[in-house]
């Protein structure tokens, strides 16, 4: 489970619609085991909340592509996604399960 992750990418932040569609692709190429497609959806400095301790963190793409490389799979869907838009940033918050 993430409880918080701040999610960027590179689209017209202004619409709540298209940072919805901006995070519900990186999460669909998560779902499709693509961490290269998903990993261009995140900024490179964007920071991730942890449940496991690690309160901020940047992403570690390294940890998926060898997890997906020794045959391990996931499916993730949010049951919590929060849109917040300021001018041309939008900041999403969401908990996975």
């Amino acid at each position: 489970m993430v409880p918080l992750i701040f999610f960027a990418d590179v689209v017209q932040a202004d619409h709540k619609t298209d940072a919805k569609a901006a995070f519900d692709a990186a999460n669909a190429a998560w779902n499709a085991l693509d961490v290269d497609a998903a990993q261009k959806h995140y900024l490179p400095d964007c920071k991730i909340f942890w449940p496991n301790g690690n309160i901020v963190e940047r992403p570690n793409f390294g940890g998926p592509r060898n997890f997906i490389g020794s045959g391990g799979k996931w499916q993730t869907s949010f049951v919590y996604e929060d849109i917040n838009v300021y001018g041309e940033t939008a900041v999403i918050t969401g908990v996975s399960q």
